[in-house]
């Protein structure tokens, strides 16, 4: 969702299997949303319904302090079925892209351009440890363009910067892993906790910066806890990789005592602690009911991590 020129909020979102983005628009960011058309080229054509356009997924919208609007697209896996499935759609899966929009907000002023290359044109760049494969976003702080998306592993989003919101774009580093996989030297074996893909961004509140992101849960790669942690962006315009909680960020809650749920992590320090997880065979605490969910994390390796350092929570 974007603030648009005129004031009214834009809402870019695609359909279940669509490969086109379709825009809503409401005078409050609350809704009542209503359809406004698809993002379009100047003779009416839809984008993203002609072999070779680029496989419009994911969007991410900048309205810059000039006005000028820009989106951002794109998925790039590196195998398996959802390249295949793509592929055979002859859709353009070569990385994230940025197109301008005019003031209108979905026909297409120029591009679409490559921003930062997927996994099968990432070979020699900075990105090719960390290629793109989907979930871009962009953030402006100080002069600065920040492009949050979810690389090839899967587990991470990164982030690279430029002065241009179109194009120079340089990897940054790694903003945060749901398995922790790189923080303190950290290797995929060693991750933390099973791993799936994650979505998110950076937002400021109140003068502080925070990740927000999705960890996988109750075994299921599909089943995803929503989840934040504060960062830091240092005076060379760095962000340091953070650590993943389950504690949430205690300036954003409220007060009182959190289900043991949030209030602890589950650790799975070899691969074979986390194959078991997954498998289901290791005993998992149930969640509070009104989460709907019959299961939360397990009680193996259960650490106190909440703010609040009340161990009573675990009695």
């Amino acid at each position: 969702m974007a603030k648009g020129p005129d004031g009214r909020y834009y809402l870019f979102y695609c359909l279940h299997l669509s490969t086109v983005v379709s825009v809503a628009v409401c005078d409050t960011p609350c809704g009542k949303f209503e359809f406004l058309g698809h993002v379009h080229l100047p003779d009416g054509t839809v984008y993203g319904t002609r072999a070779g356009d680029v496989n419009m997924f994911d969007p991410g919208v900048l309205v810059d302090d000039d006005g000028r609007v820009y989106l951002y697209v794109g998925f790039s896996p590196d195998k398996g079925w959802m390249r295949t499935a793509m592929a055979m759609r002859r859709r353009n899966l070569d990385g994230g892209f940025v197109m301008e929009l005019e003031r209108d907000m979905v026909t297409v002023k120029s591009g679409p351009r490559l921003l930062i290359p997927g996994p099968l044109k990432a070979h020699g760049t900075g990105f090719e440890k960390h290629p793109f494969f989907e979930a871009s976003s962009m953030r402006k702080v100080n002069g600065t363009y920040y492009f949050i998306y979810s690389s090839v592993l899967s587990h991470e989003l990164c982030y690279a910067v430029s002065d241009s919101p179109v194009e120079g774009f340089q990897f940054g580093g790694t903003l945060i892993s749901i398995g922790d996989i790189g923080l303190e030297g950290r290797t995929a074996d060693q991750a933390v906790n099973y791993t799936g893909n994650t979505h998110g961004s950076i937002v400021e509140i109140n003068g502080r910066w925070y990740v927000f992101y999705h960890r996988q849960t109750d075994q299921k790669k599909c089943c995803r806890q929503g989840c934040a942690e504060e960062i830091q962006i240092l005076g060379d315009g760095s962000i340091p990789q953070v650590e993943m909680t389950s504690c949430g960020v205690p300036a954003l809650m409220k007060r009182g005592s959190p289900a043991i749920c949030t209030a602890a992590r589950a650790l799975f320090p070899t691969m074979e602690e986390r194959r078991r997880a997954e498998r289901g065979s290791i005993p998992m605490l149930p969640r509070p009911a009104r989460t709907g969910s019959r299961t939360a994390i397990s009680i193996s390796r259960i650490l106190p991590t909440a703010p609040w350092q009340d161990s009573s929570i675990l009695d």
